[in-house]
């Protein structure tokens, strides 16, 4: 007699399911990000300063020089102009920041015989999960780099953003905190000697004195001051979209300046019980955050000296301007409505999905491959950022 057949709930293919999956994650890009972002991508998603982009060799943002006028002329109405001569001279008022969009790839690697039971589950978190790792990578490459934070906060490198800088990163990663606030500033970087002469995002500062930051220097080794940070927020403030909105350090500065709020004695007990519990507080017009890829000291954070067997290895304090930083996605689209034909309808994804699941060739695991393009830009100019040295002799975090 035959063995009767049990129907059951038909199992999707594997590559029907990756699809899905993929599909789904691409789409709630914000959502994953605050699921479990980091600290500055996160604030970014929060302010709306992350944008999805139709696909380009690079994006770049119009910089203004000058107010484009000629110069000013006064005079009393009644004597028939009499005076200097209005100006007539064209001046080129317009530059372009340039910012390169980069390409990241990897395979999400799944077992070729899946256990029955629940598989999307499966594959929508391996799609989550590399997601989130490819934004940790954006994150520690913007603040050190290197897409892996324990090296990068070893030995942070300057990653210029355009393909025509001296420090454009031949690993074709996005720009670094050390590009922006030292390439082409001048600082006696031993990169290189003669940065005012140099570019940064295709503008250099020998042209352009105001496309050039700020450096500041704690007055005190192994103390960092809420005076000092007040200090340097002033020295950034240009108007309301040139200031920095966001000072990011390692945990043991952030607690310096925490223990020195609380013992001021301005706020009662209860405020001080829980000041800086959530990881952030209030400096002036700026939020102060610990950032753990920020917990190490290292020579290259020292802008002060020349020269690296006279550089002291310190502590980095970031100052950025979120108003200013933005991270631009370009959208993908999915593979039911033509991948990158979605450029007409940019709210589809972010990741772009390769058509099949392919067998690894030495292991027992199948993979779906995904890309995704990208960059960060300065959409308001670059004077808001600095860094401030000479913090050192602390234990890292």
């Amino acid at each position: 007699m035959a063995i009767p057949w049990a129907e059951a709930t038909p199992a999707s293919d594997q590559n029907t399911l990756a699809t899905i999956a993929v599909n789904g994650a691409s789409s709630n890009v914000t959502q994953i990000i605050n699921d479990g972002g980091e600290k500055i991508i996160q604030e970014l998603a929060r302010l709306g300063r992350i944008f999805l982009v139709p696909d380009a060799e690079r994006f770049s943002h119009a910089v203004l020089h000058t107010d484009g006028g000629s110069s000013t002329v006064r005079y009393r109405r009644d004597d028939f102009g009499a005076g200097t001569a209005i100006g007539t001279a064209s001046v080129d008022i317009m530059s372009n920041a340039k910012f390169d969009i980069l390409a990241r790839s990897r395979n999400l690697n799944f077992p070729q015989d899946m256990a029955g039971g629940q598989l999307y589950s499966y594959m929508s978190n391996l799609a989550t999960s590399n997601s989130l790792a490819m934004f940790q990578e954006l994150e520690s490459e913007l603040l050190l780099g290197d897409p892996d934070p324990d090296t990068g906060a070893t030995t942070p490198v300057s990653v210029d953003p355009y393909e025509g800088d001296d420090n454009y990163g031949s690993t074709k990663q996005n720009m670094s905190m050390r590009a922006i606030t030292r390439s082409s500033t001048g600082f006696g970087n031993d990169d290189d000697p003669d940065a005012t002469s140099q570019s940064f995002a295709g503008i250099d500062t020998a042209s352009y004195a105001n496309w050039s930051v700020n450096k500041f220097t704690t007055a005190a080794t192994g103390d960092l001051t809420v005076s000092e940070l007040d200090k340097a927020l002033r020295a950034n403030d240009y108007g309301p979209l040139q200031r920095s909105t966001h000072i990011y350090a390692g945990l043991t500065p952030f607690n310096l300046v925490v223990d020195e709020v609380r013992s001021t004695g301005t706020h009662n007990d209860a405020m001080n019980a829980n000041l800086g519990l959530d990881g952030k507080i209030q400096i002036g017009s700026a939020t102060l955050d610990w950032h753990r890829f920020l917990g190490k000291e290292a020579d290259e954070w020292d802008y002060t000296t020349t020269g690296a067997t006279a550089e002291t290895a310190c502590r980095p304090i970031l100052f950025m301007n979120l108003r200013s930083l933005r991270l631009n996605l370009v959208a993908a689209g999915t593979v039911s409505d033509g991948g990158y034909a979605a450029q007409k309808d940019p709210k589809i994804g972010f990741l772009k999905q390769f058509d099949g699941v392919h067998m690894h060739p030495a292991l027992n695991s199948m993979y779906k491959r995904v890309s995704m393009l990208s960059c960060y830009s300065l959409e308001h100019g670059r004077k808001g950022f600095s860094q401030m040295d000479g913090l050192s002799g602390l234990t890292d975090d």
